[in-house]
């Protein structure tokens, strides 16, 4: 088997949610695999303002997997030199491909602006959570678009994603559907 060099970039625990829960197996999955992961989280993933809640840190824990080193906490939507720093350890890793989670437009210029810039050396793969939000939002689909355009290929991780991510028109971008798997840390059924 070859090993790769993968720049998972997105959230891990400490943050809360499904998203990071996905990103966390996946970087754990992958390392179990012999491969190497650069896990990239959030110093800043929402303002205060934008939150709901009252925390965006899981409860009482500061890592969800297995034991190992935590992700370097240098991205934030809100802040261009965040995302250069981000293409920059991304480029000083070596990866192989860079993998980023979309899930809502107020990613997108972050996502795009770092697929552009590793692009063509680091090709840039999109797990797509949803390609539009459960909300509508202005400009969501131009802003999905410039998120999504730049990648190499998509991953849907349900029917519906699937044919959201298709209705943008994103034509030759290979895009894979995948089932959406089972979360460990929750304990069996």
């Amino acid at each position: 088997m070859t090993t790769r060099r993968f720049a998972l970039l997105g959230p891990f625990a400490p943050y809360r949610g499904g998203i990071a829960h996905f990103h966390d197996a996946l970087a754990d999955g992958l390392e179990a695999r012999g491969h190497s992961v650069l896990r990239l989280s959030f110093r800043r993933q929402y303002p205060a303002l934008l939150f709901p809640g009252t925390s965006q840190m899981e409860p009482g824990s500061a890592r969800l997997g297995p034991e190992a080193e935590g992700p370097a906490c240098v991205l934030d939507p809100l802040n261009p030199l965040a995302w250069r720093r981000a293409a920059r350890e991304v480029r000083q890793f070596g990866a192989d491909a860079m993998v980023f989670p979309y899930w809502m437009s107020f990613f997108a210029p972050m996502w795009g602006r770092i697929a552009r810039s590793l692009a063509p050396g680091i090709p840039s793969v999109a797990l797509v959570h949803n390609a539009i939000g459960h909300e509508p939002r202005p400009g969501e689909r131009a802003l999905a678009r410039f998120a999504l355009s730049p990648a190499a290929g998509l991953v849907a991780l349900s029917d519906r994603v699937r044919c959201d991510a298709e209705a943008l028109g994103l034509g030759s971008i290979p895009l894979r559907q995948v089932a959406h798997p089972a979360y460990r840390q929750f304990g069996e059924p």
